[in-house]
């Protein structure tokens, strides 16, 4: 009989060994033609997300190293203000739609990071952002959910329902697998 540990360790190996590496290799240019072309990369996610996407908003900016002419990252999570303005004034639903619609443009990305791939106020950002003309990107967990076909391009870490942790975990090592191929792609 396998331990909570073992069978932690399980499912997060079988998950990890689906990530699509060359679907990866494409996201890494999608992300460095944002760059050359100076558009914004707005990112937003709840909970466990929300750390995920201010921590990929970073690495973006500072941990491709680049010196000149870095990622634009916006972390929409991170504006405590405008979220609880947005959900005071108007409903929570809106606390990322209502950011993007006053900072996206044309051709900026939008990346929501989500387990579940059901949270409303990120399908709302997604049809808001498509609305402006922005392309959009989910960092998907569990069957992807609502998110999963809504949006342009999918990172979708396949894990079983309610597996929060393995996709976070997850989530986060495509953060830094993405970083790392962005950087030397760069550095070419």
């Amino acid at each position: 009989m396998m331990s909570n540990f073992e069978e932690y360790i399980e499912a997060f190996h079988r998950a990890l060994c689906e990530i699509n590496l060359d679907n990866l290799a494409k996201i890494s240019s999608l992300l460095i033609s944002k760059r050359d072309k100076r558009n914004s990369i707005l990112i937003a996610g709840n909970g466990g997300s929300a750390s995920a996407a201010e921590h990929l908003a970073t690495d973006l900016m500072f941990g491709t190293k680049i010196e000149v002419g870095s990622f634009r990252t916006h972390c929409l999570s991170s504006s405590v203000s405008s979220i609880t303005a947005s959900g005071n004034d108007l409903n929570f639903e809106s606390i990322f739609s209502r950011q993007i619609s006053h900072l996206g443009k044309l051709g900026d990305l939008l990346i929501v990071i989500s387990a579940s791939g059901n949270s409303s106020n990120l399908i709302y950002a997604v049809k808001e952002a498509k609305k402006i003309g922005m392309e959009t990107l989910g960092i998907l967990g569990f069957d992807g959910g609502s998110l999963l076909s809504l949006v342009d391009y999918a990172i979708h870490i396949k894990t079983e329902i309610g597996a929060y942790g393995i996709s976070e975990d997850l989530h986060s090592i495509v953060n830094h697998m993405l970083v790392n191929d962005i950087k030397n792609k760069l550095a070419q």
